[in-house]
This record gives structure tokens, sequence and C-alpha cells, in this order.
């Protein structure tokens, strides 16, 4: 993945709660401890695991990924983050 993305920022413009947040950042250690082969893309596990559940901002019910992939793809973030989403 090309770029650094501030996740947590994507999250709280949001408007995801700090419940939510915390949630994600947990997420995002243990995939941390999931990519540390040389073939995976951490950059893109860690941002993929951070922003999973934008969504929630807008909803809780199982629709939030794909309302969370198409807030990502609406603000300009690469693709292959939204279908981590």
């Amino acid at each position: 993945m090309r770029g650094r993305i501030d996740a947590e920022s994507v999250l709280r413009t949001a408007g995801c709660d700090e419940k939510v947040i915390a949630h994600c950042r947990a997420v995002c250690r243990l995939a941390g401890k999931y990519s540390k082969h040389n073939f995976i893309d951490a950059e893109l596990v860690s941002v993929g695991a951070m922003l999973h559940d934008v969504g929630r901002a807008w909803s809780h019910g199982m629709e939030h990924a794909q309302v969370g992939a198409d807030y990502l793809r609406k603000i300009g973030i690469p693709e292959e983050v939204a279908l981590i989403v």
C-alpha cells in the first residue's frame, strides 16, 4: 500500500465513538501479530484492521461493512482497504 493513512483520524471524522475506536485498536494489535511474514503487506493489514468497523458510525447492523467501504471509497481511501472493510 502506498501513502500513510491516519486510520484513527478517519474513524473520528466519520463519527465513530470511543468504544468502536478502542475495539478497532484491539483488532489492529491482533492483526499485527499475524502479519509478521515478509509476503504480507503489514501496513495494509494494519490500516484495514483499524478501519474495519468505520461503518459503525452510521449503522450497527450487518450492512455496516458495506456502508463503511462505500464511505472510504468516497473519501479517497484506496480500494484495497475498502475491500478489507
